[in-house]
């Protein structure tokens, strides 16, 4: 209903605009329900493995530290969630397309902590099958998208001077959706910490266009 709401023609939203923290503290609290079921799903993992070694433990380890980042990313890079005032025709059309993005986030989400708890579920140095690791490296890639998707619709990232913050994450996203390509001949572990670094690298350049778009806003 709160979807629908926001739905009308522009002006309506305009003129009946719904409170400007409403739907981010509401997809800010779905978010994190999603990250606590994903270290839920990790926790599980955790709890069927028999015995650990080293690769095992480093599994869980990253697992979690992936989930953090996840949400550093969306709340700290991205500034998920930001206020939104409805002033303009811009402002509705930017806030369906957040919304919608939303959905997106949640799917991708849900696909790596089941990615993640098989990974540690996994003999230590054993390797995801070719339709995990697709899965999980579309998941990780769509992730970045989307969270890239939810910064553009931020007035903290609109920035024409910092082209290369965006293309550098496409490049990573890229770099993502390639390691699909590598079943078998790359071990869970390694790829958990390689979505861990690459998700920590989103976070530092959507930061590095925040502070520019301040100076630029100051100037």
């Amino acid at each position: 209903m709160d979807i629908a709401s926001s739905w009308p023609p522009s002006r309506g939203t305009i003129v009946l605009p719904p409170g400007a923290a409403h739907f981010p503290e509401r997809f800010g609290l779905l978010t994190i329900i999603l990250l606590g079921e994903f270290v839920a799903s990790v926790m599980r993992g955790i709890e069927s493995q028999m015995g650990w070694s080293l690769l095992a433990a480093s599994a869980a380890v990253l697992s979690l530290a992936l989930g953090f980042a996840l949400w550093s990313c969306y709340s700290d890079g991205a500034t998920g969630w930001e206020t939104r005032h409805m002033r303009t025709n811009k402002h509705v059309v930017q806030l369906r397309i957040w919304i919608a993005l939303h959905f997106l986030l949640f799917l991708g989400i849900g696909i790596l902590g089941v990615g993640a708890r098989h990974g540690i579920a996994l003999p230590p140095g054993g390797s995801f099958g070719a339709t995990e690791q697709w899965l999980i490296c579309f998941a990780g890639a769509g992730i970045m998208l989307v969270i890239m998707g939810i910064a553009a619709t931020s007035e903290r990232h609109i920035s024409p001077r910092n082209s290369w913050v965006w293309l550098a994450q496409v490049a990573i996203a890229i770099f993502i959706l390639s390691l699909g390509l590598l079943a078998s001949r790359i071990i869970a572990t390694a790829l958990l910490l390689v979505l861990f670094f690459c998700f920590v690298g989103q976070t530092a350049l959507l930061l590095i266009n925040q502070r520019a778009h301040g100076r630029i806003a100051e100037i």
